[in-house]
């Protein structure tokens, strides 16, 4: 079974007739399945109004694996400490390799903890941010 994710920006529709229909939103991704390579896309779950829930999910159905909202790093001075990091989504319109960028950032700080970067897309940046943790872990046991 194939699964991607799809975007829709209907911010376009403010300056119509028809800006009402603009009402739950500008931003949406949305799961799409199909099983052979002759029938349609069809909607797999729900609509999410954030990209974190869609690709936690997405990764969850496509490749079996479980990525996490939030993980505890330890703490860079205090090595008795942990501090929480959340996943965030960033896009760089203003350079090409550095143009998708998913990582962990601590709360209300600006700098990423641990991140990657990919010319493509989320997915594969996501991947790769996934496989560092994954060998980061290995080494620290």
């Amino acid at each position: 079974m194939k699964y991607k994710i799809d975007y829709t920006d209907s911010s376009w529709l403010f300056f119509t007739p028809f800006s009402f229909l603009n009402m739950g939103g500008t931003n949406h991704w949305t799961i799409m399945s199909k099983k052979h390579w002759w029938n349609k896309w069809s909607k797999v779950g729900y609509t999410y109004d954030n990209p974190k829930d869609a690709y936690i999910e997405y990764f969850k159905l496509k490749y079996n694996i479980n990525i996490e909202k939030k993980i505890e790093f330890p703490h860079n001075r205090n090595k008795n400490k942990l501090f929480v990091c959340e996943l965030e989504f960033k896009f760089n319109k203003y350079s090409d390799e550095y143009r998708y960028c998913v990582g962990y950032k601590p709360i209300n700080c600006t700098r990423f903890y641990h991140c990657a970067y990919s010319v493509d897309s989320y997915e594969d940046a996501l991947l790769r941010l996934y496989n560092d943790l994954e060998v980061k872990k290995l080494i620290n046991k």
